[in-house]
């Protein structure tokens, strides 16, 4: 049987052959007799690696594991869930206490648990799982133009990136610097000026025990609402307004309903000019039911002449409430058996308002070109009227002007109105509202949350997930 000799695809000698795989003859002679098939002339499969070694880990234990992990409720980030797949554990967790869970599974159910460091192999190489929220998203503008510059190559186009970023940066500082003024004119002695800025802390777990159970079960969100006031002779305030899921939701109506509920109870007598900051979120702050608010709120409130409604530039919204929130934090790590806030706030309706005033388009412009309420950075209303002084611009005096009052309706009859308290619970899924009843075990010395559990009402849909 003749044999041809081939190196990257090229017929070589035999001699040559050898010498390149540093190989002997009789290596080459053994190799062909086992691989040949003499009944075909094929060569055949190899046969190594084929035996199961006696160690080997079973999948349907591996499953055990990948059961226990899936078991445990994930979230993803409230502003960086369309870059990113990853989700959240609870930020108690760890691999140590989710092994540990494990392993007291494996032993009540008569099974041997697997080694630890199987455990951690799994978690990391199948699982995209991290043990706390994040805190601050990175500004999406800025990783746009950084990405977009690290690999573009033509120098126009890298110049206007630039020029771009710089005026965003610019943008942002402007907005700072107005609020820093802001706080140092409202502080000041004698001064007719207050500013608040307000927040919307991350939803709370609530009850928050360190009961291994809960951690399998999907808890009730209490929400936070920061408001971090600057009144004359420098006076500061910082109230927190805290409700659970079911009373309401996180929207425009409960952003209105919970400043002028702070602002009816701590607002100065000589402050006259009112000023806010936020963020730039447009289903929270930065929308129409929010500017109709103001406008009822500067007509209803005697004192005040006017209110002034700043947004701060998406990504770089770093307000005073980011550290009232952080100590918010700091009481949860060294009290962390919380349960439910024994007194909820009430909340009010001013959903009549838009009866009285809407949206409009730009004055004297033909064809009606519409307001953009979501490029707004500053927006003035005054007492004794329903017109808006609105800018694109965090600096200048240049103002556009319109009057929101629908035209059958009457200043009076906004001033007149009275916004009436919600008293309507809203409802839970049955699967978090079925979680929340399993919880009652693990707080069953404490009758008040007992009782607070079991008058939370279920949707009367029934859910299959």
């Amino acid at each position: 049987m003749s044999r041809k000799y081939h190196l990257a695809s090229k017929q070589v000698c035999k001699s040559f052959f050898l010498n390149v795989l540093q190989i002997s003859n009789k290596r080459v002679d053994y190799a062909v007799r086992k691989k040949v098939n003499h009944d075909t002339g094929m060569t055949t499969s190899d046969k190594r690696g084929r035996k199961v070694p006696t160690n080997k880990i079973n999948e349907e234990r591996k499953n055990e594991i990948r059961n226990h992990i899936q078991s445990f409720p994930n979230y993803c980030s409230h502003y960086g869930r369309s870059s990113s797949s990853r989700k959240y554990l609870h930020p108690a967790l760890s691999q140590t206490k989710m092994y540990n869970s494990y392993k007291e599974k494996m032993i009540a159910e008569n099974k041997v648990p697997l080694k630890e460091s199987m455990y951690r192999q799994i978690f990391v190489t199948e699982f995209n799982l991290h043990f706390y929220i994040p805190k601050k998203d990175t500004c999406k503008l800025c990783d746009t133009l950084d990405a977009k510059l690290s690999f573009t190559v033509d120098e126009e186009q890298r110049e206007d990136l630039y020029r771009q970023k710089s005026m965003h940066h610019k943008d942002a500082k402007d907005a700072r610097d107005s609020l820093n003024y802001a706080k140092e004119l409202s502080l000041m002695d004698g001064s007719e000026h207050g500013l608040i800025t307000f927040d919307l802390e991350r939803a709370l777990p609530t009850p928050n025990i360190q009961t291994g159970e809960v951690f399998y079960l999907r808890q009730l969100w209490t929400l936070n609402f920061g408001v971090h006031c600057f009144f004359p002779s420098n006076t500061e305030d910082i109230i927190m307004n805290m409700w659970y899921e079911t009373q309401a939701g996180r929207g425009s109506a409960e952003v209105s309903s919970l400043i002028y509920s702070t602002l009816e109870k701590h607002l100065p007598v000589d402050v006259k000019i009112l000023t806010t900051f936020s963020d730039s979120c447009g289903g929270q702050n930065r929308n129409w039911n929010v500017v109709f608010f103001f406008i009822f709120l500067v007509n209803k409130i005697e004192q005040l002449e006017g209110i002034k409604i700043n947004f701060l530039v998406s990504g770089h919204s770093f307000l005073p409430n980011d550290s009232d929130f952080s100590d918010v934090s700091k009481v949860l790590k060294k009290n962390p058996n919380l349960y439910v806030p024994k007194h909820w706030f009430d909340f009010h309706d001013f959903s009549e308002l838009s009866q009285h005033l809407c949206k409009k388009t730009k004055p004297d412009i033909e064809p009606k070109v519409a307001i953009k309420n979501s490029k707004m950075k500053r927006t003035h209303v005054f007492s004794g009227n329903t017109k808006i002084r609105f800018s694109y611009n965090h600096t200048g005096d240049t103002f556009e002007e319109v009057d929101l009052k629908r035209d059958n309706k009457s200043l009076e009859k906004i001033k007149c109105l009275d916004p009436s308290r919600k008293s309507e619970q809203l409802k839970l899924k049955h699967p978090k509202y079925a979680d929340l009843k399993k919880m009652i075990r693990c707080v069953m010395y404490h009758p008040y949350i007992m009782t607070f559990i079991q008058n939370i009402r279920m949707r009367s849909a029934v859910y299959l997930i």
